[in-house]
């Protein structure tokens, strides 16, 4: 009996992305508790990423089969012919599909990761929703997919509500964070940037500017606080979803509230800088209109950030009240609660106490664990 894991689709990111942090997790994971259980992971690249070279080997009954996904006209096509070579050449019991749709050619139980919902919620969506890819993408899930993984109750939620499935054939298994986002970081990775520098208050948000993000209410924000706080900074780690046109939108902006001082891009960050991040920032904001989950609050909370997140439904699930919460689609809303937090050191002080608490009931442990049992069940009916 083997357990494929399809990582195709997401290997060509690094850990900076949620879904690839998240089978990264699930696979080291995996790897510590399944004993002898053989396993198959699907990966585009010639060998596996870094961050798992380390379970394959001689004795691992882990073993790695490369899946080339295409990109050119007929992919769909290619495509299942490659899924079909390797349902025909493997022994394959159980196909793990942690992002994208499920192969055609499948031959065994499927179980899938559903991460969010976007597409059905957002208008900037219409035309993938109406593209005949992701209509047959669906009918997939709905029809082919023994068991749908949800990473939160909000993502169950809208499954049931915008593809009519149920807890019958849903599970709910949230994120994990890992234990070093607990550890004391240190500040020496940011000693050469002069905003970090004692006394300057700073904001810390992730620089991604795919529309439900909503970095342009936390600009608005910004430009509102900084006729109270005149040398507040906003740092941007990151660079997620980034199209060209949307920087240009972006920079026209900034120059538009007269922010070209108050912000710094980082670009990406290794974990280390990033956890000095959390910890430096006086408020971690996260001012997205929807997530399936939010792993960077969960991260920041582990860290002991002070953090200020949407009043939406998964941020709310992740964050409890070890955050405070505001509706981040109302700019006034945003730049007053805001405002309230940087005035009270007394208030941040306490979510800092409260973050730590609050993350440690979503160890990566558990969300392996029950995985893995999902597995088993769906291996026995």
């Amino acid at each position: 009996m083997r357990i494929a894991i399809d990582f195709s689709t997401l290997d060509h990111l690094q850990m900076t992305a949620g879904h690839y942090r998240y089978t990264v997790q699930l696979v080291r994971g995996l790897a510590e508790i399944a004993g002898s259980q053989k396993f198959i992971l699907l990966g585009s690249r010639p060998e596996p990423v870094p961050e798992l070279k380390d379970v394959f080997g001689r004795d691992s009954p882990w073993i790695y089969r490369r899946r080339i996904p295409w990109h050119h006209r007929g992919a769909l096509l290619v495509d299942e012919f490659g899924y079909l070579r390797c349902f025909l050449t493997e022994p394959i019991s159980l196909l793990h599909v942690v992002h994208d749709r499920i192969p055609l050619t499948a031959r065994c139980p499927v179980i899938i990761t559903k991460h969010d919902l976007i597409e059905e919620i957002f208008p900037e969506y219409e035309a993938t929703r109406r593209d005949p890819l992701y209509r047959a993408h669906r009918r997939r899930v709905e029809r082919r997919a023994d068991q749908i993984i949800c990473v939160s109750q909000t993502t169950a939620n809208d499954l049931k509500r915008y593809w009519g499935i149920g807890n019958e054939r849903s599970v709910v298994i949230r994120h994990g964070v890992e234990e070093h986002f607990f550890t004391e970081p240190g500040d020496h990775l940011l000693g050469d940037n002069p905003i970090f520098q004692s006394g300057k208050l700073v904001l810390l948000s992730p620089y991604n500017l795919e529309p439900r993000k909503n970095l342009g209410a936390l600009l608005e924000a910004l430009a509102l606080l900084r006729r109270e706080f005149s040398e507040l900074k906003l740092a941007l780690f990151g660079r997620g979803l980034i199209t060209s046109e949307r920087e240009q939108t972006f920079q026209r902006q900034v120059q538009r509230l007269q922010l070209q001082e108050a912000i710094v891009r980082l670009g990406p960050v290794s974990d280390a800088m990033l956890k000095q991040l959390y910890r430096r920032a006086d408020v971690f904001v996260f001012p997205s209109l929807y997530e399936g989950f939010g792993l960077p609050v969960l991260e920041a909370l582990a860290c002991g950030a002070c953090v200020l997140g949407g009043t939406t439904a998964a941020t709310a699930e992740v964050a409890g009240t070890a955050a405070e919460l505001v509706d981040t689609s109302d700019v006034s809303a945003l730049a007053t609660q805001l405002s309230d937090l940087l005035r009270q050191p007394q208030r941040r002080a306490q979510l800092r106490l409260a973050g730590p608490a609050r993350a440690r009931q979503f160890p990566v442990e558990k969300m392996v664990r029950r995985t893995w049992e999902t597995y088993l069940s769906v291996l026995r009916s």
